[in-house]
């Protein structure tokens, strides 16, 4: 506890083996909305490397944040690569008007000298391919039909740029 605030820590080894994300909430002001501070894990539309971790401790911490934590929350990752994880997104669901829209809006802000954090967990289950690794659409493009998710996450992360 932080004052009124309360924060959940993650365990989430991938990026290195002692790696956290910070999950910070209000339960005497749950209008105030929570936030996720997720270091070098997850990015605005994408992730960190796996320098001591795998595709599998990835998608365990994807799976266990996409479940645990409000919809609205807030994400403010260490870095903002935003651009081109979305600009690779789009090449895997180019028919996405969703990812298509957020694209121009992050490339204005860009533009504009703003920064494009944060985001919300909403958006990222809808735009960030690496939260996306049961898809259909998304294991196709990276030729990976009918595989495991685990391999999915793979796949993406060896092809993205």
């Amino acid at each position: 506890s932080i004052g009124s605030l309360k924060v959940k820590v993650f365990f989430s080894p991938c990026h290195t083996s002692g790696h956290v994300l910070y999950f910070v909430h209000s339960p005497a002001h749950p209008d105030a909305g929570s936030a996720l501070f997720s270091g070098d894990t997850l990015f605005v539309g994408g992730i960190g490397a796996f320098f001591e971790g795998t595709s599998k401790d990835m998608l365990s911490i994807l799976d266990r944040v996409a479940a645990t934590l409000p919809k609205e929350t807030a994400v403010f990752p260490g870095h903002e690569y935003t651009v081109n994880f979305i600009k690779f997104a789009l090449t895997l669901d180019p028919q996405n008007e969703f990812i298509a829209k957020k694209l121009a809006e992050f490339q204005a802000l860009v533009a504009d000298g703003r920064p494009t954090v944060p985001s919300t967990i909403d958006d990222e289950l809808k735009f960030n391919v690496f939260m996306r690794t049961r898809d259909p659409l998304i294991a196709k493009a990276v030729k990976k039909e009918g595989a495991e998710a685990v391999e999915v996450m793979q796949a993406l992360y060896d092809n993205c740029p």
